[in-house]
Parts: C-alpha cells; structure tokens; sequence
C-alpha cells in the first residue's frame, strides 16, 4: 500500500528492490509489484528489464501474463520457435544448516527465506502429561 502512494522519483530510486519484490510472495503481490514497475520511467524500466524478466520467468502463469499485458514484454522465441528460457533460469541456492535453512536465488544480496531447521519436544518426567502437545522451534528446541 505505501508502495503505491510513491512519486515517480521515489520509485526510480527503489527500482532495485522492488524487482527483487518479484516472485517473493503471492502471485497477486507479483502483480502489483509489475503495476508499480509499469508507472518508471523508460530508461530505469530498461536498466532492471533483465532481473525483472528472469524473475517472472519463475513466476506463475498469471504472472507471466500480466507482465505481457501491463509492460509489453514478450517471452523471447529463437529461431527454431522454441522458448529461450534456459538461459535466463537462474539457480536455487539452498543452505542446510545444523539450525537453520536458508534459500534464495543466486546472485542475490541475502536469502530470501530464513527458517529454523530444529524442531522438537521437552523432555517430560514421570508422570507428565501428553495431553497438550509442546512442540519447540529453533532456539527454543536447541536450548532443551
């Protein structure tokens, strides 16, 4: 929402983040994020045109379409009318930790999803009750 109250300029100077907005969240959330892209100037729209499009390439459908529809961008066709995707994917990068797990695409500044990789129960004495399950998360499950 704060997102759409931005000046032209404030947009210009986030451009950056907002591509990388693109494919993080909901397919509807995609789809602001490509309205919002739509309202930059040409140049800017241009300097961020190849992370955008390799970012809607992950993206669904939906997303695809309204890229199509809102910015004018045509997936790209070689010469053989086959799809020219392969070279614009872009890797998964995924780390196992011992209490951590995190992904996001290669290339990026950070990880886009940070989650624990812990998880367990306390210990419970004689006599204890199961009745109510305690499940325990991350630092909590490595603290017991």
């Amino acid at each position: 929402q704060t997102l759409e109250k931005l000046e032209e300029a404030q947009l210009a100077a986030h451009a950056g983040a907002i591509t990388r907005c693109l494919g993080a969240s909901t397919p509807m959330a995609s789809i602001k994020v490509i309205e919002l892209l739509s309202r930059l100037d040409l140049p800017t729209l241009q300097a961020h045109r190849t992370t955008c499009e390799r970012r809607i390439s992950a993206c669904s459908s939906c997303v695809q379409y309204a890229a199509q529809e809102v910015l004018g961008w045509r997936p790209k066709v070689d010469d053989d009318n086959q799809m020219d995707g392969d070279d614009d994917k872009v890797p998964l990068v995924i780390q196992a930790g011992s209490s951590m797990v995190m992904a996001g695409f290669s290339g990026d500044d950070r990880p886009q999803v940070i989650f624990p990789s812990v998880i367990g129960r306390p210990q419970l004495g004689k006599g204890a009750s199961y009745s109510t399950p305690v499940i325990l998360i991350g630092d909590e499950a490595m603290s017991e």
